[in-house]
């Protein structure tokens, strides 16, 4: 952690949420698109920081999929289920005391 330029005190709202003080977010170029990396420090401490990296393949083709709400096993799901039963089956006579 770096040498400390500006401090503020800030509330948490009733479900934790905090307000970032606008000059702050202003002079880091903290937006509303914006993610941020939040770290528990061992003193006690938060230590939250912009995140600069691109985005990569997979955080296009979750942003691409997340708003997608359809249920691809519905036809699926006893074959699954059954499947299941057996593989633990299976797995418990594998391992059975003889």
């Amino acid at each position: 952690m770096g040498t400390v330029i500006r401090e503020e005190i800030v509330k948490p709202m009733t479900r934790g949420q905090i307000t970032l003080p606008a000059s702050m977010r202003a002079e880091l170029g903290i937006d509303s698109e914006t993610w941020l990396w939040v770290k528990l420090l061992s003193n006690n401490g938060i230590y939250i920081e912009p995140v600069k990296k691109k985005r990569t393949d997979l955080y296009s083709f979750l942003i691409k999929h997340f708003s997608d709400r359809k249920v691809y096993w519905t036809d699926d799901v006893d074959y699954l289920k059954e499947t299941r039963k057996k593989s633990i089956k299976r797995l418990k006579d594998l391992y059975k005391e003889e």
